[in-house]
């Protein structure tokens, strides 16, 4: 089933907050197969990606985790994510960032409620 979100996580030299991020991400009220995570490391050099790394180990998000090799910005890690998405929306949340729990399931509501183009 395709997923009806796919979340991008940008990250570079995030660790004093990506693990809030990535629970809150978790801790959404929709449907886990409703949405994918896609966290894309721009070559931090910091504790970030074993953080994620921990993260992803336990939880029950379809996910994906890629890390480049070079610093490219935020603009490139997010591209990045665009092209591994198989969503049909797309939704940035940046990895300092924390989504409230009903987030996705407001959006979906909205989306189901208003026409759009698919």
């Amino acid at each position: 089933m395709k997923p009806l979100f796919s979340i991008i996580v940008p990250t570079f030299n995030l660790e004093p907050y990506i693990t809030d991020c990535l629970e809150s991400i978790e801790s959404q009220t929709i449907s886990k197969e409703s949405f994918e995570l896609i966290i894309v490391d721009d070559c931090s050099s910091d504790s970030t990606c074993t953080k994620i790394t921990d993260f992803l180990k336990n939880s029950s998000i379809k996910s994906q985790f890629h890390q480049l090799s070079n610093n490219q910005g935020p603009g490139a890690a997010r591209n990045i994510g665009i092209n591994f998405s198989k969503g049909v929306f797309l939704l940035f949340v940046d990895g300092d960032d924390s989504l409230l729990e009903n987030c996705l399931e407001e959006i979906e509501q909205v989306i189901n409620e208003c026409p759009h183009d698919t």
